[in-house]
């Protein structure tokens, strides 16, 4: 598990600078500062995700990047920000958990 907290914003896992990485069976929280964030991909970033838990207290993956794929993934938080491509995702509760 990855931890951030306090700041304006914090973050289990911040993917930045041009980079292109996949997470695979990852947990990731992030609680406390002004906004918080299970991922935060930004800059040209491209993030693949799979068979993870991503929990954010404002969203669970904040996209300011290029494309984030999600697979297979419990996201415990609101998907916001540019393009997500996602398949077979739940919420906290087992819900289908659709990409904006």
């Amino acid at each position: 598990m990855l931890l951030r907290r306090g700041g304006t914003d914090s973050y289990g896992v911040l993917n930045q600078n041009s980079s292109s990485p996949t997470m695979t069976n990852v947990t990731a929280t992030a609680s406390g500062g002004s906004n918080s964030y299970g991922v935060q991909n930004q800059n040209s970033s491209s993030l693949t995700i799979r068979n993870s838990s991503l929990i954010g207290g404002s969203n669970s993956i904040k996209n300011n990047g290029s494309t984030v794929k999600v697979a297979n993934t419990m996201l415990d938080g609101a998907l916001v920000g540019g393009t997500f491509i996602c398949f077979n995702n739940y919420d906290a509760d087992f819900a289908a958990k659709i990409c904006p």
